[in-house]
């Protein structure tokens, strides 16, 4: 039996080590698969991440994402952490973000963003209807009513919990039930 096997795209994450790039890359080249985009924190003032990663300064990261660029792959930034205190919602807070995607999409040509707190997600939609958003992982989407809500804020990519990641029927039902693509995470 002779089937001819689709490719895959996949989501990279860039760990803030430098001397990973070279490796991100010739994955890049491998077979018919490609890396549609890596995904990165920038500075930790701007850009939190689920995970701790080294710090970097805002022109280490440009450098980082001309280089990604450069290789022909997307960059998403990650704004995904789920708490930052109680200043998290000042309208200061709120607008450094917004100034940050800002300077990084219009400046920088950052094609994407990850965010897990709806209210970055608005904002953000509303300053830059044209940058692609993505509800992170620790946006909880379990549910069909919860990717429904992310959905209707005009997210274009949701990252359901990896908790729904054996049920096959419930991922189909919320692919069913949004507009959004569905990007998962294998574990």
């Amino acid at each position: 039996m002779n089937r001819k096997l689709n490719s895959l795209e996949f989501s990279i994450p860039y760990n803030g080590r430098p001397e990973s790039l070279p490796l991100i890359f010739a994955l890049n080249r491998l077979g018919r698969n490609r890396v549609r985009e890596v995904y990165m924190a920038g500075p930790q003032e701007y850009s939190a991440s689920g995970r701790v990663m080294p710090r970097i300064t805002l022109d280490e990261f440009i450098d980082v994402v001309n280089q990604i660029h450069a290789e022909g792959i997307r960059v998403n930034l990650l704004l995904n952490s789920v708490c930052e205190g109680s200043h998290w919602y000042d309208a200061e807070v709120v607008q450094s973000r917004i100034d940050f995607v800002g300077l990084l999409h219009r400046g920088h040509g950052v094609e994407t963003v990850t965010i897990a707190n709806p209210i970055y997600i608005k904002a953000i939609r509303e300053h830059f209807p044209e940058i692609e958003i993505t509800v992170s992982v620790l946006g909880g989407v379990d549910s069909v009513q919860r990717a429904v809500y992310f959905d209707d804020m005009g997210v274009d990519v949701i990252v359901p919990d990896t908790s729904i990641n054996r049920d096959m029927s419930l991922p189909r039902q919320i692919k069913g039930s949004i507009r959004a693509r569905l990007k998962r995470i294998p574990n």
